[in-house]
């Protein structure tokens, strides 16, 4: 027994320190990642803030972030203390994005992407300076180049005139007076030309109010002069088997449509009268057969009771008055009054 129960206790000692020796190797893994992870993060942020500030290329820090700036794999960076954390709007604010100089406005085509806005802004400016592509609204979509000179540049070679809230290109506009591209009629540099066009479609406009006025008269005297008034039949050569013969229009009596809609209102009221009476009579004659059922239930159980040889005669009286109310039993009536006269 003792040595059975050193055995066991031997066992439990040798599992008790391997699960020990488990977790502390366990724990010691993942410290030594968590470890790991922090060398990486504070390896990446050093060098995003040493990148920042190398580019904006100032001595002092912006919204309390001091940068140690040497050559090097082996830079270090101050990150903020508590109190002077940097929040997310300052980090949007010190970011490099395009200004609204920098933007060029389009209007939102249907079934368009906007990664067609910019191959197609792309193949006149080239697309190495496009910097930023974004739909601000569903009639507009802003393309933001890399510099102000490059929008300038492109707004000059690519000349536009704004109407009605649409850019058209001004190579694309005809005056419709001198029929010549690149400006519209109230713009036209040739005057004399607007001038006598204005002159002549003036005649035109006259000439043909005069000639609708003529014709007008004309056609009030052919109706006024009753000879010139000519008839169909009398114009065309009427088909054989066709009867040529006026007719006058009938108008529909009001008083058959009356007399229609009375004959089929008292139809359905004689309809409703049929089914409701044999509605009642079948109501009617489930009353009689339920109440005859009834009669002859009480009628064998009066006979039962009357039959046990322990009944008195107050309660024979008693149910007989109550089955003598319910069904109005012969032979009740006829014991009721026996035992009154006794």
């Amino acid at each position: 027994m003792k040595t059975q129960m050193q055995m066991i206790i031997r066992h439990l000692i040798f599992h008790f320190t391997e699960n020990l020796s488990k977790d502390f190797r366990l724990r010691s893994q993942k410290k030594l990642k968590e470890y790991r992870i922090t060398e990486k993060q504070n390896h990446v942020l050093s060098h995003a803030f040493l990148n920042w500030n190398n580019e904006n290329s100032t001595s002092s820090g912006h919204s309390g972030v001091s940068t140690a700036c040497s050559s090097g794999h082996g830079t270090t960076a101050e990150f903020p203390q508590q109190s002077q954390q940097i929040t997310y709007s300052t980090v949007l604010a010190q970011q490099q994005f395009p200004s609204r100089k920098q933007a060029i406005a389009l209007n939102v085509v249907e079934d368009v992407s906007t990664f067609e806005y910019t191959l197609a802004v792309g193949r006149q400016i080239g697309p190495k300076n496009i910097r930023y592509a974004s739909k601000i609204s569903n009639i507009r979509i802003n393309i933001y180049l890399s510099s102000v000179e490059s929008v300038e540049n492109y707004m000059s070679s690519f000349g536009s005139i704004r109407s009605a809230y649409q850019i058209i290109p001004a190579n694309n506009v005809a005056c419709f007076k001198c029929k010549e591209t690149g400006h519209i009629a109230s713009k036209c540099p040739l005057k004399t030309i607007t001038a006598e066009i204005s002159n002549q479609v003036q005649e035109s406009m006259t000439s043909e109010t005069s000639e609708s006025q003529s014709i007008s008269h004309q056609n009030i005297n052919k109706d006024e002069n009753p000879r010139l008034k000519r008839t169909i039949s009398e114009t065309l050569t009427p088909s054989p088997g066709i009867n040529t013969a006026e007719k006058t229009f009938v108008i529909p009596n009001k008083s058959s449509n009356k007399q229609k809609i009375e004959k089929l209102v008292d139809k359905t009221k004689s309809l409703n009268d049929l089914l409701n009476g044999r509605i009642h009579i079948q109501k009617t004659a489930k009353k009689a057969a339920r109440r005859t059922v009834a009669i002859e239930r009480e009628k064998a159980d009066l006979d039962l009771f009357t039959q046990r040889e322990k009944a008195t005669d107050d309660e024979i009286y008693k149910i007989a008055k109550l089955r003598h109310i319910n069904s109005k039993d012969v032979r009740t009536t006829e014991y009721i009054k026996n035992k009154k006269r006794s």
